[in-house]
């Protein structure tokens, strides 16, 4: 959590210095994930996002996003009798996006992570590195958590399209 409140005050102090780029138009994007979960039970994460995004300040951009990842297991939980199903999420997040020069970006998102079954809905947050080219295809790797302990921890690479739905 500390963390996360870093990235939020540095994003913050950082785009009150920063001129160097124009305000990013409103934007719709859609995106795929594919993560890698470091613990038990689970060992992968699939996943698609629709998200907005606008430029609030120079270099600084507000996201507000949703979707749906799908945990796969390593062995049908064996070992976790709490959990009798896979984890399937929809996080709802608003986040920050830092742009530090050109293109590339520093991001970080909180939220709820609404779990289905017997997973209940927990704080989830997110901090990201990211590449955005020409201000359509965003490429990023990002950490996301979804409350359940080191269970749900996990690291992606991500693939995002955006439209721009204003002109600048």
């Amino acid at each position: 959590m500390k963390k996360l409140i870093f990235v939020f005050v540095f994003c913050s102090f950082a785009a009150l210095k920063s001129n160097a780029q124009e305000l990013h138009p409103f934007s719709l994007g859609l995106g795929a994930h594919f993560g890698k979960v470091f613990n038990d039970p689970f060992k992968s994460v699939l996943g698609g996002d629709v998200f907005l995004e606008k430029g609030i300040a120079k270099n600084l951009d507000v996201t507000l996003g949703t979707g749906f990842k799908h945990f796969f297991e390593r062995d049908h939980l064996n070992g976790f009798p709490a959990y009798g199903s896979p984890f399937n999420v929809i996080p709802v997040r608003a986040g920050l996006r830092y742009y530090v020069i050109q293109g590339l970006f520093v991001g970080a998102e909180a939220g709820a992570g609404f779990g289905f079954e017997e997973w209940k809905t927990k704080f989830a947050w997110s901090a990201a590195l990211g590449y955005t080219i020409s201000h359509r295809l965003d490429v990023q790797l990002k950490y996301e958590d979804f409350g359940h302990g080191k269970l749900t921890r996990q690291l992606a690479l991500g693939v995002a399209y955006k439209i721009r739905l204003a002109k600048k």
